[in-house]
């Protein structure tokens, strides 16, 4: 299935990968290896080069073949599936606005629980090829769009905590990252009815920030008031980052 186009995109594939590299509580590793190098190589995290990159040239005055013109434009199937770039974005509203009878929705979502799955262990090299999917600006900017499913947002806040804050380690635009993360929480806890919080409040699943305050953000925010890297950097955080930290 991790091969396969579009009829093949189903999320109980994905869920079937996650019992194969995480069995009784074990992660295997040699299992983790082989289907984050197949998701990579041939399934819905292959970056496939855009085909007006890569095709044959042809006089404008000639025919082009029927093969080239009937999948001039597709882009990179990693745009669909993690919502890259412009066009990625654009299929985000459309699903949400329109409907999603492709079922791409589930499908990112199990994608990026399977990404969670294959990073238990904290395996270096698995660590380091999933961060070249994922850099900490990409995570930034999906948890701030507000077309994210909110499911999505609390996968990516545990990779951003997986990926980048329990290492100590420096990584390029992590501290602008997580200072955009911190600014956005604090608008929408400005935005959202305190009664929400209240024990005996029941979860509304369209307003899901006091469940994720706690199982999703506090971990995310302990971690990094904690990381050695961006400690260095409070000291010389401005006013703003004072006032939002």
């Amino acid at each position: 299935e991790v091969g396969g186009g579009v009829p093949y995109r189903r999320a109980h594939y994905l869920a079937l990968l996650r019992q194969w590299v995480y069995v009784q509580g074990q992660a295997i590793l040699r299992n983790q290896h082989n289907v984050l190098k197949q998701l990579i190589s041939e399934g819905p995290l292959h970056i496939r080069p855009r085909r007006r990159d890569t095709e044959p040239q042809f006089s404008s005055r000639g025919p082009r073949p029927a093969a080239l013109t009937s999948r001039a434009g597709e882009d990179e199937e990693v745009t669909l599936l993690l919502f890259r770039g412009e066009k990625g974005e654009k299929l985000r509203v459309q699903l949400k606005d329109d409907g999603d009878p492709m079922e791409l929705i589930p499908y990112h979502i199990e994608l990026l629980l399977l990404l969670r799955t294959l990073l238990i262990g904290h395996n270096p090299d698995m660590l380091s090829r999933v961060r070249v999917l994922l850099p900490p600006t990409k995570i930034r900017d999906d948890v701030l769009c507000p077309d994210t499913h909110p499911e999505a947002r609390s996968h990516l806040l545990q990779l951003m905590r997986t990926l980048y804050l329990q290492d100590h380690q420096k990584h390029t635009l992590l501290a602008e990252a997580i200072w955009d993360m911190i600014a956005y929480l604090n608008e929408q806890l400005r935005q959202t009815d305190s009664d929400l919080f209240s024990r005996y409040a029941v979860p509304d699943p369209l307003k899901p920030l006091p469940q994720q305050l706690c199982s999703d953000w506090a971990p995310l925010l302990i971690s990094a008031w904690t990381s050695t890297f961006l400690r260095s950097v409070m000291v010389r955080m401005s006013e703003d980052h004072r006032q939002a930290a």
